[in-house]
């Protein structure tokens, strides 16, 4: 917060961490930055250590993927204050442009103490991926037992945050390839939409 800046553009020169070394997040921040052509001094680092030099003064800034709530944000939220830097909608879509994966997402004022502004940033989901090599029948009976009320109750233990989600839907929103068979066909049975862009050609339509 004590270098005034509102944007991510505005980093050029400053010393940021990217992410965790070597971590998919860190790359898409670090690409991203290319993209809108700014360049800041990156400091890289574990995940962990990054946060502790922003916690400890040593950096001003951490670029982190996750949620509203996300543990890390609050930790550096404890021990300094903070300014959640804004892509624009133009440089949004310039990213897309590369990333095609990635979506526009508008975090909204109060997500965090102290965050009295909305801002507008750029996400991608996390996820299982299952290879063409297994068959429809195996990916339909493996998201099957992930979204039945056992399945739910048992990863929804280890996240929490997950109870609260639609993850079809949200598979549905974001997807930008298509989609395995097993899961089209789970879609299908449980009533939602699929567009024809996300069907495989593989997909074998089931009768019940």
């Amino acid at each position: 917060a004590s270098l005034g800046l509102k944007y991510v553009h505005e980093l050029n020169g400053v010393t940021i961490h990217p992410g965790g070394t070597g971590t998919a997040n860190a790359l898409l921040a670090m690409g991203a930055c290319k993209i809108i052509g700014v360049k800041p001094n990156w400091f890289v680092a574990s995940a962990g250590d990054g946060v502790d030099a922003v916690c400890n003064r040593q950096i001003p800034g951490s670029i982190r993927n996750g949620s509203p709530g996300d543990a890390q944000v609050l930790q550096m939220l404890a021990a300094i204050d903070i300014r959640f830097l804004a892509f624009t909608d133009e440089e949004v879509a310039k990213i897309q442009e590369t990333y095609p994966y990635v979506t526009k997402s508008i975090i909204p004022a109060g997500s965090y103490k102290g965050q009295g502004y909305d801002y507008t940033t750029i996400a991608s989901a996390q996820g299982g991926v299952a290879s063409t090599k297994m068959t429809q029948a195996q990916v339909y009976a493996m998201i099957s037992a992930l979204m039945s009320e056992q399945g739910r109750a048992k990863w929804t233990a280890a996240y929490t945050k997950g109870a609260d989600f639609d993850v079809i839907g949200m598979t549905l929103k974001i997807a930008r390839v298509p989609l395995h068979a097993g899961i089209v066909q789970y879609m299908i049975e449980n009533g939602y939409t699929v567009p024809a862009e996300l069907i495989p050609p593989e997909y074998i339509p089931v009768s019940r």
